[in-house]
C-alpha cells in the first residue's frame, strides 16, 4: 500500500481510490497518506462493511479513518444507508454501494466472498470475466474518485485541499439535515460541485502534528516559517475539523528572549491555540496544558477572541499549535501572530 501511494505520487496522478481497509491503524501508511496530501493528491478510501458484523460490529477501519482521506460509506437506490456500511464521524461523502454493476475479473468469487447474492452474476465463480450487481463500499469509493476527477479536470485551479472540501459541502443532503455518521455530508452530487464556492486553501497541510512541519516525519524540508525572521506580524485564516484536520501547527522564527503575542479567533465553533518550545517533539493532542513543552495556551468560542504573551528561551523555532475539542466540529478561524519589543 505504501509502495503503490508513493508511484501515484511519482507518477504525478491526482486521485487516488483506496477500496480496502483493515482494523489496525498503521502509521507508515499514515504517513504515506500525508506525504501524498502534501505532494497535492487526493485520496478516497471506503467506509468499510462491518456495521452489521455480530462479532465486530462497526469497528475501526483504516485508512478511512485517518485524517486527510474522504472516506465514502454506502447508499442504496433510496438514499438511504446501506445496512452492511459503517458509521463513523471519518464518515465524508456517499455514493451507491447496493447493486452496483461491476466488471469481475475470471475465477473471482464475489458470491463466496459475500460481496454478491447468489444469481447476481453471470456465473456462480466465472471461468472467464463477467459482470455481477456487487455490494460493498469498495464500489462506493471509485464512483466519489471519478466524480473528484472530473470536478478536478474542470476546475484545476482547486488544491487537493479545496476539492476535500467542496465535495463535502457540496453533497446532496439524505436522510436528517445536516451530517449523520452514517452518510456524512450527503450523497456526491457533481453539478453541485462544480457550482460551488470553495473554499479559501488551508496552509502547509497536512500540518497535524511538530514532526510533519520540522521534517522528521516524512523525511524532506522543514515548512516555511509562518512568520519569518523580520517579520513582525502575520494574520491567517484557516480551518480545523475534528475527523479530518483535528490540528494545524505552525513553525515561528524566534530571537532568544524574543517574545510573541498570539490572538485566535473562532469564526464559529471553538478552537484553542497553544504555542510549544524549540525542543518539543509532539503536540500531543494537548493532553496536558501543563506539560514543559508548553508555554502558553489560549482558547476561543464563537467570535470571542482569546490571547496569549511567551516569551522564547532561546533562539530557534517555536511552534503555534491550534485545535478544536471533541464534539466542536470544527470551524474557521484567525490567527493573529505578533513579535513584540523584548
Amino acid at each position: 500500500i505504501v509502495a503503490g501511494i508513493r508511484t501515484a505520487v511519482k507518477r504525478r496522478y491526482d486521485v487516488v481510490n483506496m477500496s480496502f481497509g483493515s482494523f489496525g491503524a498503521s502509521l507508515p501508511q499514515l504517513l504515506a497518506i500525508d506525504y501524498a496530501h502534501r505532494r497535492g493528491l487526493l485520496l478516497v478510501a471506503a467506509a468499510g462493511n462491518e456495521f452489521a458484523d455480530s462479532k465486530n460490529p462497526n469497528p475501526d477501519t483504516f485508512p478511512a479513518l485517518f485524517p486527510h482521506v474522504l472516506t465514502v460509506p454506502a447508499t442504496d437506490a433510496g438514499d438511504l444507508v446501506a445496512p452492511f456500511s459503517n458509521r463513523k464521524d471519518a464518515n465524508d461523502v456517499s455514493a451507491p454501494g447496493v447493486g452496483v454493476v461491476g466488471a469481475i475479473p475470471a475465477g473471482f468469487d464475489l458470491v463466496g466472498k459475500g460481496f454478491a447474492a447468489p444469481g447476481a452474476c453471470s456465473a456462480e465463480v466465472p471461468a472467464t470475466a463477467g459482470w455481477c450487481n456487487v455490494s460493498g463500499t469498495s464500489f462506493a469509493a471509485p464512483m466519489v474518485a471519478a466524480a473528484a476527477a472530473w470536478i478536478w479536470s474542470a476546475r484545476p485551479r482547486l488544491t487537493n485541499d479545496q476539492l476535500f472540501n467542496l465535495l463535502r459541502f457540496s453533497a446532496r443532503d439524505v436522510g436528517k439535515d445536516g451530517f449523520e455518521r452514517s452518510t456524512g455530508f450527503g450523497v456526491v452530487s457533481i453539478p453541485r460541485a462544480l457550482a460551488r464556492r470553495a473554499l479559501a486553501d488551508d496552509p502547509q497541510e497536512p500540518n497535524e502534528d511538530i514532526g510533519l512541519v520540522n521534517g522528521t516525519l516524512l523525511g524532506g524540508s522543514a515548512t516555511p516559517f509562518i512568520l519569518p525572521r523580520g517579520k513582525r506580524v502575520r494574520y491567517l485564516d484557516a480551518s480545523l475539523d475534528f475527523t479530518e484536520d483535528p490540528i494545524d501547527v505552525y513553525r515561528v522564527a524566534m530571537p532568544q528572549n524574543g517574545r510573541l503575542r498570539v490572538t485566535i479567533k473562532a469564526r464559529h465553533g471553538a478552537v484553542f491555540a497553544a504555542v510549544f518550545r524549540r525542543k518539543a517533539r509532539s503536540v500531543g493532542f494537548f493532553a496536558d496544558a501543563r506539560d514543559r513543552d508548553i508555554l502558553g495556551a489560549a482558547d476561543a468560542r464563537r467570535g470571542r477572541a482569546g490571547q496569549v504573551v511567551v516569551r522564547a528561551q532561546s533562539r530557534g523555532p517555536v511552534y503555534v499549535a491550534v485545535g478544536t475539542p471533541r464534539g466542536s466540529g470544527g470551524g474557521e478561524y484567525r490567527l493573529q501572530l505578533r513579535r513584540l519589543p523584548g
